[in-house]
């Protein structure tokens, strides 16, 4: 890899980690929007043989709890950012890693599947802003309430703010079964985990 992508990753890779909050749209609009946590923290090159991060959601009040976990392998490719998406075999073990890193320990042995179809793609706008969507296709697909639905997902990184709205889709019907309704959720960066993403997260030396 050279010099001038090593470079662009690592500046990407700042802007996507961190630890984000929604507090200040829940406290506004509380009926609107749960008060939720966002962690999206760097992890050892040796995980997914690249650079990588573990992410977790939960509500505010649930914090041990996530309700998503997964972990991520960064590429760049033609000067797009892609995102692809794991899931663990055993996820309850790592709840809390979010702001309790030493639960970590172990990530690079456990069992973990690519998400074939939800890798997120994120194109950089300027200097601290990017923006990312669902590969496409159709392809990411959950379950909810016996219906299988495709995931839509976007997300917008401007500076400190991580701004994401994701809903599901009836496979067959194409309408609209679960997410936002509201509009997006807006979280603010609250702690940064910059002095992690290095060369040695990047190439795993």
């Amino acid at each position: 890899m050279d010099v001038e992508n090593k470079i662009k990753l690592i500046e990407f890779g700042k802007s996507f980690s961190g630890g984000f909050s929604n507090k200040v749209q829940s406290q506004r609009n509380p009926r609107l929007f749960a008060n939720i946590n966002i962690f999206i923290r760097p992890i050892k090159w040796s995980v997914l043989n690249g650079p990588g991060f573990y992410s977790e959601q939960s509500y505010n009040h649930k914090p041990w709890e996530p309700y998503r976990q997964a972990i991520h392998r960064v590429r760049l490719k033609q000067e797009l950012f892609i995102i692809e998406n794991y899931k663990l075999e055993n996820p309850q073990k790592f709840a809390g890693s979010g702001f309790t890193p030493e639960l970590l320990t172990s990530l690079d042995i456990a069992k973990k599947f690519k998400r074939v179809g939800c890798s997120m793609i994120f194109s950089k706008l300027k200097k601290g802003n990017y923006l990312g969507h669902i590969e496409k296709g159709h392809n990411c697909l959950l379950e909810r309430d016996g219906i299988t639905t495709y995931i839509e997902s976007k997300v917008e990184i401007k500076n400190d703010l991580w701004i994401s709205e994701d809903s599901g889709f009836d496979l067959n019907t194409h309408k609209k079964v679960w997410g936002a309704r509201n509009g997006s959720f807006i979280f603010e960066k609250s702690f940064s985990f910059d002095k992690d993403i290095n060369q040695k997260w990047l190439e795993g030396i």
